[in-house]
């Protein structure tokens, strides 16, 4: 009987030890880059295969946009099999995410991981020196990593849409703010290594206001002026210069 008693009580404390030690995953971030293998539409998942074989199941909402360098972003319904993602966001069990942010990029080369880290430029009259001065824009540092070649197409598309999307919730507590209208719509970002100008070619840019006009156009110029090979910036409605940031 006394046998049976300690047998009992040591598979207890094995089960409350291996309970103990047991990894809690909830919520827990992570970044994982892989290959579709498979799409859930009806619940909005899908199962990733990374380099080291492991598959993992993705929640991906309807509406996180999906960004892809140097293009407009995807949704979850234009996803295909076999597409190349990474993705940051909150692992909910071992092996299951939900996903904050989605990029569709090319597969590693098998280089390391690059980081980017760049500067966008918004108002923020906490740190005005000249609250009648329109002009005067602060930087805000942000970054990404990731296993793709950061050239300069690939920035300055990104930062345009980062700068587009404007101050995250944090930085709009510390007064940061935009004068940059958020249906702005972009035709093309380019950059002509020639004459080292970026133009950017909007195809909508309403901005009211004369203040708001230069404060607009000094958010853009300081954030791509930020890449040594770009001297100068010119920002185009449809084309046309002239017509573009207009009071």
């Amino acid at each position: 009987m006394m046998k049976q008693f300690i047998i009992v009580m040591i598979v207890f404390v094995m089960m409350g030890f291996v309970s103990c030690t047991k990894k809690t995953y909830h919520n827990e971030p992570i970044t994982v880059q892989g290959t579709i293998q498979r799409i859930y539409s009806s619940s909005h998942a899908v199962d990733l295969l990374d380099a080291d074989g492991v598959e993992w199941k993705v929640m991906i909402a309807f509406d996180l946009p999906i960004q892809k360098p140097s293009e407009t972003p995807l949704y979850f319904d234009q996803l295909n099999d076999f597409d190349f993602l990474s993705v940051k966001g909150k692992r909910l069990s071992e092996f299951e995410i939900e996903a904050n942010e989605v990029w569709s990029t090319i597969p590693p080369t098998g280089e390391e991981t690059k980081d980017f880290t760049y500067n966008l430029y918004f108002t923020n009259p906490s740190l005005a020196e000249d609250e009648n001065r329109c002009d005067e824009v602060f930087s805000v540092q942000r970054s990404i990593k990731g296993s793709i070649r950061f050239d300069l197409d690939t920035k300055i598309n990104l930062v345009l849409t980062e700068l587009l999307q404007g101050p995250t919730q944090d930085e709009t507590l510390q007064d940061y703010n935009t004068s940059l209208p958020a249906d702005a719509e972009v035709n093309a970002i380019t950059y002509n290594p020639d004459t080292n100008i970026c133009i950017i070619d909007f195809s909508s840019l309403s901005v009211a206001g004369s203040c708001n006009v230069q404060a607009a156009r000094k958010q853009m110029e300081d954030t791509f002026l930020q890449f040594e090979e770009i001297q100068d910036v010119k920002i185009l409605l449809n084309g046309i210069e002239s017509e573009a940031l207009q009071p």
